[in-house]
């Protein structure tokens, strides 16, 4: 219930966070380390600027790659469309303020960001790694790109921003799954069948 957009977080969110309140925006929660590939972000951020010029990017998190993200911004040419918000504790109206979630890590376990952005509403693009693909359906709550392909995160970006009803499905198949299989009552649901057994 924590993660559940509110009529006017959106509006209120990237105003907070300076982002246009009318741009398409894509954006990444984790922290900023090497593992989680903001690398990655960024050139497939590059790659979808070619297509979309009014697009921007959010970079929610900190950690010790953020020079190196801060520099690699200004190598793309990327500065008047990414914004590094550092961390937050108001995580739900941040992701309210996004259009697409995106994860690019390398190496993942069970990211809890996915199932948040999720619960929010929004359709993921992820590199599929470690246990991603359990919870990205491709194709039902979003989509999975190959580890590494900027190329590939671009396009299913662009195929989502460019396709609002789509991206609402996803959303709503996201949120659906997550009550499903990830609540609070689900997890003590499945508890109680492992003691019970």
């Amino acid at each position: 219930t924590r993660f559940h957009n509110r009529p006017g977080w959106r509006r209120e969110s990237r105003e907070t966070l300076g982002l246009n309140p009318d741009a398409l925006v894509v954006g990444i929660v984790a922290a900023l380390r090497a593992e989680k590939n903001h690398a990655l972000f960024l050139r497939a951020a590059a790659r979808l600027r070619e297509e979309m010029s009014d697009a921007q990017f959010l970079i929610v998190g900190d950690g010790p790659e953020r020079e190196e993200i801060e520099r690699t911004v200004k190598e793309l040419r990327l500065s008047d469309c990414v914004k590094l918000s550092g961390s937050r504790t108001d995580i739900p109206k941040v992701l309210a303020s996004l259009d697409v979630f995106a994860l690019t890590s390398h190496i993942e376990a069970n990211p809890v960001s996915i199932l948040e952005a999720m619960a929010m509403g929004l359709p993921i693009v992820a590199t599929d790694v470690g246990s991603v693909s359990e919870t990205v359906c491709p194709g039902v709550t979003g989509f999975l790109a190959s580890p590494g392909s900027s190329e590939e995160l671009a396009g299913y970006w662009a195929e989502l921003i460019g396709d609002q009803g789509l991206a609402e499905r996803m959303g709503a198949m996201g949120r659906d799954l997550v009550s499903e299989k990830w609540s609070l009552e689900a997890m003590i649901g499945g508890y109680q069948d492992l003691i019970g057994e």
